[in-house]
């Protein structure tokens, strides 16, 4: 728990006494996650982001990288206990507030976004026009990979400090990874001037994050993924999303193809089904890309080994499928009758 002395004497702290009050901050930042609500302390937190900013005159490097990864990963803590999966009740989804103790700073941290403001740092895109003033603090904090780059390029140098990373990297992926740094989350891109869907991006993230090795980027990008899925499997975006899960996200670490073939198996009568002209661009896409086409045969085979069973909903005349034995309540995907029983579905079983 914070206590007044210790906001007090941060306060006057000098940047000479710096080291003396790391390992005070350090163990608040650790323990962000938990439901702090002092007043006291959200009229400090300016105070404390400039102390940030003075490590870096207290030749106190090693310190203020630790000292950031702990308020960073505080933070992911956060966002790995908001509640996305939906009520069968409501089905609304809803999410646990940010604690209190988090929003000064991560208010502080997302105002010097795209700001030269104390600025130390600048990625550059390959082959474009495009960079971003960042500052080491944030980038090599959450990129141990971008901080090797950043160490690699400065030897290599004349001069003591390397100040600017080129990446060849997509320019959109790069913006919505370093958005992600300095805000927590990261936009879709549907109002940019080149356009992406917001599927594709969330592939685009997800494979960014992997490469330059930002698990909670990674996480986030796939829980996007996993939801847009389930709401846009009857849409053409949705081919086009598996194509590039399957071109372009890494072999190592499946979870885009692990939610493409659940997805599809779920609405395979549709998707499979004979004559229907609504998903022309998933069967084409099936025949181009081989790698998924074999990925779907072995999932829909592994469907003998267990008792699948068709429902035809009542309403909208949809066709879906379950495994069983089913969970106790159920609803069709179109959410037009949520939370019935088995023995009320059982009228609606396509023999």
């Amino acid at each position: 728990m914070l206590t007044r002395h210790f906001l007090s004497s941060i306060t006057s702290t000098s940047t000479t006494g710096m080291n003396d009050e790391s390992g005070s901050l350090m163990l608040v930042v650790e323990h962000f996650h938990e439901p702090v609500s002092e007043g006291y302390f959200n009229q400090h937190a300016d105070v404390i982001w400039r102390m940030f900013w003075a490590y870096r005159d207290a030749n106190a490097a090693s310190q203020l990288r630790k000292l950031f990864s702990l308020f960073s990963k505080s933070i992911n803590r956060w966002r790995h206990h908001r509640v996305f999966k939906m009520a069968a009740e409501t089905d609304d989804a809803h999410e646990v507030a940010m604690p209190a103790a988090l929003k000064p700073l991560a208010g502080c941290i997302a105002r010097v976004f795209h700001s030269h403001e104390y600025s130390d740092l600048v990625i550059k895109c390959e082959g474009h026009s495009l960079e971003w003033s960042t500052h080491k603090l944030v980038v090599c904090a959450y990129s141990d990979v971008l901080a090797a780059t950043l160490h690699r390029g400065a030897q290599l140098e004349e001069k003591s400090q390397k100040n600017d990373i080129k990446l060849d990297d997509d320019p959109q992926a790069i913006e919505a990874m370093l958005y992600y740094m300095y805000n927590l989350d990261y936009g879709d891109f549907s109002n940019s001037p080149d356009h992406v869907a917001a599927i594709i991006m969330d592939v685009k993230v997800f494979t960014i994050a992997d490469k330059y090795n930002i698990k909670a980027l990674m996480d986030l990008a796939a829980e996007k993924f996993e939801l847009r899925c389930s709401e846009q499997w009857r849409e053409s975006v949705f081919a086009d999303a598996i194509k590039q899960v399957y071109t372009v996200a890494p072999d190592h670490d499946d979870r885009l193809k692990r939610i493409v073939i659940d997805t599809v198996q779920e609405h395979a009568a549709q998707l499979y089904g004979h004559h229907n002209d609504a998903y022309l661009d998933f069967e084409r896409m099936g025949r181009e890309v081989a790698e998924f086409s074999a990925d779907m045969c072995k999932k829909l085979a592994s469907e003998d080994k267990e008792e699948m069973r068709t429902y035809k909903c009542p309403n909208q005349g949809e066709l879906f499928r379950m495994s069983t034995p089913t969970p106790t309540t159920f609803g069709c995907p179109s959410g037009c009758h949520r939370a019935q029983t088995e023995s009320w579905w059982s009228a609606h079983i396509q023999r």
